[in-house]
């Protein structure tokens, strides 16, 4: 898929691209975004400077460094994050435009123990207001009416 740079969401840099993302880098031959919707702590996205479809259509020059952009943001997220793994989409199967998504991955029980200290939290403070009150032998809790 071919796209025109004048209905391009990185080459005309409008509000559209200002909503979902931040300009925070530019580097040799593109520029770093980072997403304001943060769900993955540091997930961002480099674009390629010029509008160009497909990592194909570089010269070995300018892929290799773009590719040099792209491994220089992981290093910075790497040390900023660390997150376990980064993974990078380059589908542009909706917008054609060169772009590497960086998608920062944190170990699933991180996530897991954030979800159990926010559920056991809210039910000690939810016992301290005699809202609930815990089942005999520690099997449950009773919510209790208003």
């Amino acid at each position: 898929m071919k796209s025109d740079p004048k209905e391009c969401l990185y080459c005309q840099n409008n509000e559209t691209l200002h909503n979902l993302m931040i300009e925070i880098a530019q580097l040799s031959v593109s520029r770093v975004f980072l997403f304001k919707e943060q769900t993955y702590r540091g997930r961002c996205l480099v674009s390629y400077k010029d509008h160009v479809n497909d990592l194909n259509e570089l010269s070995d020059e300018d892929r290799n460094a773009f590719m040099a952009d792209v491994a220089r943001v992981t290093r910075a997220m790497q040390k900023a994050f660390q997150p376990e793994k980064i993974n990078y989409g380059a589908y542009s199967d909706k917008l054609s435009h060169l772009h590497f998504h960086l998608a920062p991955k944190y170990y699933f029980y991180k996530y897991i123990f954030k979800f159990y200290f926010k559920y056991f939290i809210t039910l000690f403070i939810f016992y301290q207001l005699k809202i609930i009150t815990p089942f005999p032998k520690g099997n449950g809790v009773i919510i209790k009416k208003a």
